[in-house]
C-alpha cells in the first residue's frame, strides 16, 4: 500500500531526512567497525610473524649449539644419548 505525503503530514520530510541521516550514520560506523576490525587483524598477524621467526631463531640457536657440543665432547654425546634411550624404552615397555 503507498503512502502519500499530505498535508496532515507536515513532519513527514523532516522524518525521511532522519531517517536517511541515520541510515548513513550506521553505514560510516560499519565502515568505521570494519576498517578497526581489519587493522587488528593486521596487528595480530604481524605480531604472530614476529612470534614465529623469534620461535624459529631459537629453534636454529639451540640446534646450532647442540652440534657444537656434539662436535667438542663426541663420546659425551653417544653416552647420553644410550641414556636417554634406556630410560624411555624402560618408560614405554611399562605401559
Amino acid at each position: 500500500m503507498a503512502t502519500r505525503k499530505t498535508a496532515a503530514d507536515p513532519d513527514y520530510d523532516t522524518l525521511h531526512a532522519a531517517v536517511q541521516e541515520l541510515g548513513a550514520q550506521i553505514a560510516e560506523l560499519a565502515g568505521t567497525g570494519q576498517e578497526g576490525l581489519k587493522s587488528k587483524l593486521q596487528a595480530g598477524a604481524e605480531r604472530l610473524r614476529g612470534l614465529i621467526e623469534s620461535a624459529r631463531e631459537r629453534g636454529e640457536n639451540a640446534a646450532r649449539e647442540l652440534r657444537q657440543e656434539v662436535k667438542a665432547h663426541p663420546l659425551a654425546s653417544v653416552a647420553v644419548a644410550f641414556a636417554v634411550g634406556l630410560i624411555l624404552g624402560g618408560l614405554l615397555r611399562r605401559r
